[in-house]
């Protein structure tokens, strides 16, 4: 008797994984080889830089400022780890502000505050008075961040940092050069005499000389013989309304006129003028005009020409009945 079967059989046959056979013999075949056995994956080689791997600089301000935490739980802190008092932050705006580096209303762009917060902030005093104020919490993130930037350049750009310490080298070389060719100029046979410059005039005068010479406010008030702090106090005094412009309205009632600064800086320019041989502004030939002869509406009563060294903002009692 003949055994039956299929047509086809075996391994080598025609079809694929042994169809066609009983499926208790199918179940017993293997699978192919191709359906285990995948392609093999060429993993891409690992590059090993030599040293550790560069930090960027948002990652490093990050780690040293924050180190894990959140923006609002940061807390400006000095080398013994207390917390920097306001008086701290606002000497650090005002030595930035008077190198030039940066423009007061840039600076205010970049910590993201207003002129009126600045002003209040700076008036303040007392070591944490102001410390609710968004100034003292901007600038003191503004002077952490410029002072990691410097470090890390300094770490992972050291030619970058070399070029900027060269620069800022000959910049204050070219100040101090700038500083004792003044002096020497300043230093000329001068007669004291009638002040024909305005408050304004001289803050404009200041204002120019600084941003000309490179010079910062400390060294001009030393320059002059005032104390360091009175420039800050006259450069924030404004004319009195309705006397602009007038030198008769204005010659008694001047705010700041009463400090030191104003009649030294008026002198010392005019030291400067004479050594320079630079002539007399328009301005200047009329103040003289109308204030060469003596006035004696001061208080004491005695006459004086040019403008009044007074303190007078304009401001007076008024009392009803």
């Amino acid at each position: 008797m003949k055994s039956v079967l299929p047509k086809e059989t075996g391994f080598g046959s025609s079809s694929a994984g042994g169809q066609g056979l009983p499926s208790a013999v199918q179940d017993q075949i293997p699978p192919p080889v191709s359906s285990f056995v995948s392609s093999p994956t060429i993993a891409k080689p690992k590059v090993f830089l030599k040293g550790k791997a560069t930090q960027s600089l948002e990652e490093y301000i990050d780690e040293k400022m924050y180190d894990g935490g959140e923006d609002h739980e940061w807390v400006p802190r000095n080398k013994q780890g207390n917390q920097k008092s306001c008086n701290v932050i606002r000497t650090e705006i005002t030595r930035f502000l008077s190198s030039s580096q940066m423009t007061q209303t840039a600076f205010l762009r970049d910590i993201g505050c207003n002129s009126n917060s600045y002003g209040r902030f700076m008036k303040l005093k007392g070591p944490m008075n102001g410390i609710q104020n968004g100034v003292y919490w901007g600038a003191a993130r503004f002077f952490e961040k410029k002072k990691l930037t410097e470090e890390w350049e300094k770490k992972h750009n050291p030619a970058a940092a070399k070029r900027k310490r060269e620069s800022a080298a000959a910049e204050k070389k070219s100040t101090k050069s700038k500083l004792e060719d003044v002096q020497s100029k300043a230093n000329i046979s001068y007669t004291e005499g009638p002040i024909y410059d305005s408050c304004p005039d001289i803050r404009r005068k200041i204002t120019a000389f600084l941003k000309s010479s490179g010079t910062t406010g400390t060294a001009f008030c030393r320059l002059i013989g005032c104390p360091a702090n009175s420039l800050t106090r006259f450069m924030k005094h404004k004319p009195v309304p309705g006397t602009s412009g007038d030198a008769q309205k204005t010659r008694f009632q001047q705010p700041g006129a009463a400090m030191s600064i104003y009649p030294n800086a008026y002198h010392f320019f005019e030291r400067l003028r004479l050594a320079e041989g630079q002539p007399k502004t328009k301005k200047r030939i009329e103040n003289e005009a109308v204030l060469s002869v003596a006035h004696g509406d001061s208080f004491d009563d005695i006459p004086q020409q040019g403008f009044v060294c007074r303190h007078d903002d304009g401001k007076r009692w008024v009392f009803g009945r």
